[in-house]
């Protein structure tokens, strides 16, 4: 097996459109804190990517998609892209601390963006934030116990209860609906 490991003291950085593809059989390991910066880089995962605590870094001006056949989990992920330009899910990915949004889009595009029960959105605004008019939910686990003013994962909703929920699961959507009905 092939193994990439980029270390907590290195900063990559790409400047052409292109792609970061990781093959069948290779690993692209981040150690620590590493920070990867992918400017107007697609990501594909077709082998194993290990994120360690890193930030992957989406950043540039043209949109980027986030692709491939094998699982892709981030520890944390950062949209930066200038224009109005997103990042474009090809597949589900997970999310282990963050989403973090400096400027641009995440687009859902009819996939899921699992935040499990530990991660959170940060720095949604209405110029860099989720979307997903094709579908696509972004989803989070907790235990809710009386909850008062409760953001959960900062995904919007603010839950109150006098009542204990127990375990529940928030799925945040993206397509426009009249009466509980998707319109897409």
């Amino acid at each position: 097996m092939k193994k990439i490991i980029i270390a907590g003291f290195l900063f990559a950085s790409f400047q052409l459109k292109a792609q970061l593809v990781i093959t069948p059989g290779a690993e692209l390991y981040m150690s620590g804190n590493a920070q990867l910066s992918l400017q107007n880089i697609d990501l594909a995962n077709n082998g194993l990517f290990t994120p360690g605590t890193g930030i992957v870094s989406f950043t540039g001006n043209t949109s980027s998609a986030i692709s491939g056949t094998q699982p892709i989990q981030f520890y944390e992920m950062e949209i930066n892209k200038s224009s109005g330009s997103s990042v474009l899910l090809q597949r589900m990915i997970g999310i282990t601390q963050r989403i973090s949004f400096t400027a641009g889009f995440l687009n859902l595009n009819n996939y899921n963006a699992d935040l499990g029960t530990t991660g959170l959105l940060n720095g949604e605004q209405e110029a860099s934030r989720i979307i997903g008019s094709n579908g696509g939910q972004v989803l989070f686990s907790t235990t809710l116990n009386n909850p008062v003013s409760v953001n959960p994962a900062n995904l919007g909703a603010i839950i109150s209860s006098s009542q204990n929920l127990g375990s529940v699961t928030i799925r945040r959507g993206h397509q426009s609906q009249v009466n509980g009905y998707n319109m897409g």
